[in-house]
């Protein structure tokens, strides 16, 4: 949830449909989990620009 100050104060509900863990909350963005070595065959493949 999130409290928002100011002249009208109003309390936001957010249901958690996925698991987050603080990072995730604190700034909105998702960490995506890949195995090491999957991400590097991944980048491996990539064409350097």
């Amino acid at each position: 949830f999130y409290i928002h100050h100011g002249k009208d104060w109003y309390l936001r509900i957010i249901p958690r449909l996925i698991h987050r863990a603080g990072f995730e909350l604190g700034t909105g963005i998702s960490v995506n989990i890949i195995d090491p070595a999957d991400a590097a065959d991944i980048l491996k493949e990539e064409k350097p620009k």
